[in-house]
């Protein structure tokens, strides 16, 4: 249009004016005037038009019937008309095409929105969402949407708000059936577990987005890294698969920082989103409720001092309906202000400083609660002149004032919690959580735990019901000296309902707050040995250790051996995850001895602790093995096995579930290692009893761990029928997302296709294995995975992928290694890394020989004579010729293969 009319101006007039008109010079000026003004006229036009197209939704959209591309490349299909919702969000224009296209792309993975508090984040979020669940399904078939909200704090502990279950329940439930979600969140299953089964049981073409709002609770304040390894890991898993898409929306005001090896923070840019410019901060304020033009004319003009802010822009609205009468001088304040948490101090001190007195106590209340409750829990602690409750009618008053000025939330259930954020908290001067309180908090405190004690949801059915358990228990810590009701909510209720869901670790901050407050030894031990477990579990080996060793410390003192052999038993779990098994084995020979005392002094706590002593055994057989001690670890294994047949065992409805699945366990693991050495027989025979055992049982999940062995037995034998037992296996095992015995099946059904020569789907096999193997587990998997790449034709997945692989596997083996130089198993695949470095051009070929010499002979005891293991070796020799077609030329290997041969009637086990 500039230039039509720029052209017009110059040239047009010459040839639609006579030039002898005596008026031609006058309409020429004429002329070119309209033209300068048309050529101003349309860029104003054209930039007010490319304004617009940025609101309706950024970039440009894809010719009709041409498929548009996602964030990862992939071609996505073109979308339906895409609806408004009303009022609909201000600007942010590029940041709502951006967002709009992570999630409508194909590839699962967490997308993380930044900005500071009340930029606007949820908003933006908000409306990409109600597009998304108001977009009907293209007629090509694009994608449904399953949309759930959550916000991380402050109904939960820091670090909760949303878990592994929650993940693991959205993907498992492709539904609008809250009930079954609910009932999912509240599975017994290990999370990680359930979300890695419900990723492989889950298809079709929905999608599930997940926003969490305030996801800085979920973050370690200084290190901004997420405080739930468990969750990393979780969110690692997403981003790889390809099942279905799961996308989680991560609202923070900082970017997370990555956990270890973690990738997931660092794939995609964050989203930050900015202030609002003047003109649309404009727009925003025009939005707001205000029935005074000189409110709204004040804040206005502070535009520039509150950067933008929609949050602060709600604030300094209310600061200036409280101050009616100073309104110039807290503009002028205002003016003066150079940092933003000046200003925010400012707002705050001014908006509470408004507040009617009561008011003032609804406010602190809910800060009391912190956790959203009705009216009625709030008038229980609102208190009139004469110590009689409020009526309900002034207190529901002054709650919606509060939510109209923004310090209040209402929820969609009719409950109100504080709408503050920590920052807000300080400035609006409500008491430091981490700090003692004064006279008037603690008596506020300690009648709101009983409040929410009276209100709790007993027996709880879901996660969720425990919300007022845990807000009970804040206030209980938070109180300060009301230590021993803190433990017993903890020891009586919590405890108990968060250990069958797994979800212990809500009690760790909790239960760090009680240590050294208890002032009782038995309780303080307890603690202890909790917090041990707690670490342990989450890897965290040298807390674990401190954490049992202050509890055995009590036990010595307390002289109280049933819980000094509690201790010991567990103490031994966390050195053999650690790979220190000299120390384990000392451990479980200790545990064992405290309980055969018990026989004596005790003996009905010595029946009680019968299901213990059967783990005790099984550890014991599990070290000899690892040194290739056959003959002492069947020993121990038969005696674990033939425990609960003696007329002393606990047979209670507490103790059968664990005993049941310990002895079909324990049988198949006897049943490999008489594999190994090559006594076919009495594997066959022990595989059929255990079959028979499970099959009486009629359990599901107890024929998933029987098949998950079976076919292992079988992978050397009858690959087929070995796959088909394995595919039992995990069909089951991802029912009750068992992550044992999917590992387990998962590896046996890469190496039954590897006997196949299917290549293919090995390498599909020991990658999905791989999401389920943690640190302490067989590097079995990892060495196939190293194999696979190395068979793979594709240079792009064979080559030095292998070699980094391999380079790994070499890594862990030799660590475990240091930590113990009789890890035969360890040596075995050291030679194996060995091996494939050699094949990819690093190393020598006669450090993997003396690396499976030294598997066949090492021994803790020179005089100790060692059983040959035909079957295990079998199998060495089966993946080093499998190795071996992988090399630049066959035969590269072959020196190797003949060491093993020519041992192979005279080999220690491995």
């Amino acid at each position: 249009m500039a230039v039509i009319a720029a052209g017009n101006s110059t040239f047009g007039w010459n040839i639609l004016i006579d030039p002898s008109n005596p008026n031609a010079k006058y309409l020429g000026v004429l002329n070119q005037t309209v033209g300068i003004i048309g050529v101003f006229s349309s860029i104003a036009i054209g930039l007010y038009q490319i304004r617009l197209s940025k609101r309706a939704g950024g970039s440009a959209p894809a010719s009709e019937g041409q498929p548009r591309q996602d964030g990862s490349g992939e071609t996505a299909l073109p979308s339906a008309p895409v609806p408004r919702r009303k009022p609909g969000i201000i600007d942010h224009g590029e940041d709502l095409a951006d967002l709009r296209q992570r999630l409508t792309g194909s590839r699962s993975g967490i997308v993380i929105v930044t900005g500071p508090p009340g930029i606007g984040k949820a908003e933006l979020v908000e409306e990409v969402l109600w597009e998304l669940e108001h977009t009907p399904p293209g007629p090509s078939g694009q994608p449904g949407v399953r949309v759930l909200r959550c916000e991380a704090g402050p109904d939960m502990a820091p670090g909760a708000g949303l878990d592994v279950g929650m993940l693991a329940a959205a993907v498992g439930n492709l539904s609008d059936d809250d009930v079954a979600l609910q009932e999912a969140i509240s599975s017994d299953s290990p999370p990680l577990d359930e979300l890695r089964a419900a990723l492989e049981k889950s298809a079709g073409d929905t999608r599930v987005i997940i926003a969490v709002r305030h996801a800085e609770h979920l973050l370690d304040p200084v290190t901004r890294q997420l405080r739930d390894p468990e969750l990393d890991e979780a969110f690692e898993v997403l981003t790889r698969n390809d099942q279905v898409t799961v996308i989680v929306i991560l609202m923070t005001r900082h970017s997370p920082e990555p956990l270890g090896r973690s990738t997931w923070s660092k794939l995609q840019e964050p989203i930050s989103v900015k202030g609002l410019d003047r003109r649309d901060f404009i727009e925003y304020l025009h939005r707001l409720p205000a029935d005074d033009t000189e409110v709204f004319k004040a804040v206005a003009k502070l535009h520039s001092q509150l950067r933008g802010n929609p949050r602060l822009a709600q604030l300094a609205y209310a600061a200036f309906q409280s101050a009616r009468q100073e309104s110039n001088e807290l503009l002028a304040e205002l003016k003066d202000s150079k940092s933003g948490d000046r200003v925010l101090g400012t707002l705050m001190q001014h908006v509470i400083g408004g507040l009617k007195h009561l008011q003032h106590q609804v406010l602190e209340a809910l800060d009391a609660y912190d956790t959203a409750v009705r009216v009625d829990a709030v008038c229980a602690l609102v208190v009139e002149e004469h110590h009689d409750p409020y009526p309900a009618a002034p207190v529901r008053n002054a709650l919606e004032k509060l939510v109209k000025m923004h310090l209040v939330v209402k929820t969609a259930h009719d409950e109100y919690r504080l709408g503050l954020s920590q920052t807000e908290r300080k400035w609006a001067g409500l008491p430091d959580k981490n700090k003692p309180v004064n006279d008037k908090w603690h008596n506020l405190l300690r009648r709101a735990a009983y409040e929410l004690h009276d209100r709790r949801v007993t027996p709880p059915r879901t996660l969720a019901d425990l919300r007022l358990h845990l807000a009970e228990l804040r206030a209980l810590l938070w109180a300060g000296d009301l230590w021993d009701r803190a433990y017993n909510r903890i020891h009586d209720d919590l405890d108990p309902e968060l250990r069958t869901r797994n979800h212990t670790s809500l009690l760790l901050e909790a239960r760090e707050k009680l240590r050294g407050k208890l002032g009782n030894e038995m309780r303080e031990m307890a603690n202890h040995n909790a917090l041990g477990e707690l670490y342990a579990s989450k890897s965290d080996f040298p807390k674990a250790h401190q954490e049992f060793s202050k509890a055995l410390e009590y036990a010595n003192d307390l002289r109280n051996l049933p819980l000094r052999t509690v201790i010991r038993a567990n103490w031994a779990m966390v050195y053999w995850r650690n790979f220190e098994v000299e120390t384990a084995y000392g451990y479980y020979e200790l545990a064992r001895d405290d309980h055969d005392e018990l026989s004596q002094s005790n003996p009905e706590v010595y029946r009680d602790l019968l299901p213990l002593r059967m783990n005790i055994l099984e550890g014991l057989a599990d070290c000899h093995r690892h040194w290739g001690e056959y003959s002492d670890a069947l020993q121990f294994a038969e005696k674990a096995r033939a425990l609960p047949e003696s007329t002393e065992y606990p047979h209670t409805p507490e103790t059968q579930g664990l005993t049941v699945h310990r002895r079909a366990s324990i049988g198949m693991k006897l049943a490999s290692w008489h594999a190994e050495l090559g006594e076919d027989r009495i594997t066959e025979q022990m595989d059929e009893t255990v079959r028979a055992e499970v099959n009486g049982l009629g359990h599901d999940w107890l024929r998933s761990g029987y098949l998950s062995g079976h076919a292992y037995l079988l992978a050397g034998r009858n690959a087929k029928e070995a796959i088909e037992a394995a595919g039992q296996a995990v069909e089951l095992a991802s029912k009750f997302a068992d992550p044992v015995i999917l590992l387990q099946a998962r590896t046996t059904l890469c190496l039954a296709y590897l006997r196949e020569h299917d290549l293919d789907r090995a390498a599909r096999q020991v990658e999905a294995a791989m999401q389920y193997h943690r640190s302490g587990d067989s590097l079995l998997p990892l060495a196939l995975q190293g194999l696979v790449a190395a068979a793979a034709p594709s240079s792009d997945t064979g080559g030095p992928r292998a070699g980094e692989l391999f380079q790994r596997l070499q890594t862990q083996a030799e660590e475990r290694l240091d930590q113990d130089s009789h890890d035969v198993a360890a040596w075995d695949f050291k030679g194996f890394a060995g091996c494939g470095l050699f094949l990819d051009g690093q190393g020598v070929l006669k450090d993997a020989i003396a690396a499976f010499h030294t598997a066949r002979h090492t021994t803790r005891d020179a005089a100790r004579v060692r059983e040959p293991t035909p079957g295990l070796v079998e199998q060495w020799l089966f993946l080093l010729e499998r190795l071996n077609a992988c090399g630049p030329r066959p035969g590269l290997l072959q020196p190797v293969i003949d060491v093993l041969e020519a041992t192979q009637l005279h080999t220690s086990g491995s």
